[in-house]
């Protein structure tokens, strides 16, 4: 497999800070030289933010999102396999700028990123995330990337998700999202794909690395206790390699400052392997 690793190195728009730091550490982990002995061939390539962007969070982001679109249909054009490294989950928006009609998303993540501006208590983007690519929030904004569509409510499985707020935990009830637990997702997600509508051609898949159980496993400052072992990861992830074309593949949230044995790391390269497999899989 071809495959083009994307580094996006921002936190809140702003480089090499907090989640920022994440994936030049993944990059430093021998990523490449891992995916290269499995017989995959690798480009890796960063996100820069353009000359012109402005000073507001938002508009940065943005932008981010607009340079990660063209850098993601670049490497589809050229038959590669995305890999996104990214400090925020907003960056979705752009990884999917380029997604065909009939992608469903299978997103990983402690927390269920399903705020709007209208309910978030703490103002933090990436706590809208979800919502964004569902066309629920900053529509605005999202229309200004190229290429992106808003997801079908009915094409996302969130995977662990744990710390929600009484908002989100409303609006998820109403929503058409399919929920699946951290303790039933190695067993289940194969057959939850193969449930989803007929209209779905490929998959999507993020993980924010806070869905790993903290104590196994710690992402960030927002880990929550509970989720995902590592083992049960990679379980989960050759489920959906194994019944559902892959479309890309984003690894966010991931604060080395936090995984102080290394263990985050490691569990996200295992989860990379295990969602490109080997060739001859």
């Amino acid at each position: 497999m071809d495959i083009a690793v994307i580094a996006v190195p921002y936190d809140a728009g702003r480089r090499s800070i907090g989640v920022g730091l994440g994936p030049a550490r993944l990059l430093e982990s021998g990523l490449a030289i891992k995916l290269r002995a499995a017989g995959h061939t690798v480009r890796d390539t960063t996100v820069e933010m353009p000359d012109y962007a402005p000073a507001h969070e938002l508009a940065r982001v943005t932008a981010l999102q607009r340079e990660l679109g063209g850098m993601v249909r670049m490497a589809i054009a050229g038959g590669e396999f995305p890999v996104v490294l990214a400090g925020n989950c907003s960056t979705a928006v752009g990884t999917l700028a380029a997604a065909p009609a009939g992608t469903a998303v299978i997103w990983f993540d402690a927390h269920a990123d399903f705020n709007t501006a209208e309910t978030t208590t703490t103002g933090m983007l990436d706590g809208l995330a979800l919502s964004m690519i569902t066309g629920r929030a900053l529509r605005n904004l999202t229309t200004g990337v190229e290429g992106f569509v808003p997801i079908r409510e009915d094409h996302v499985v969130l995977v662990g998700a744990r710390n929600l707020d009484p908002p989100e935990e409303k609006a998820l009830s109403a929503s058409r999202i399919t929920r699946v637990a951290a303790d039933a997702a190695s067993a289940s997600l194969g057959a939850t794909l193969r449930a989803l509508s007929p209209l779905v051609r490929q998959v999507y898949v993020h993980l924010d690395l806070d869905v790993l159980d903290p104590a196994r496993a710690r992402a960030n400052r927002y880990a929550a206790p509970g989720g995902l072992s590592p083992s049960e990861l990679v379980t989960a992830l050759t489920a959906i390699a194994d019944v559902a074309t892959v479309y890309a593949l984003a690894v966010t949230a991931y604060d080395p400052v936090w995984d102080r044995d290394g263990a985050t790391q490691h569990a996200a390269v295992d989860a990379i392997l295990a969602v490109v497999a080997p060739p001859d899989r």
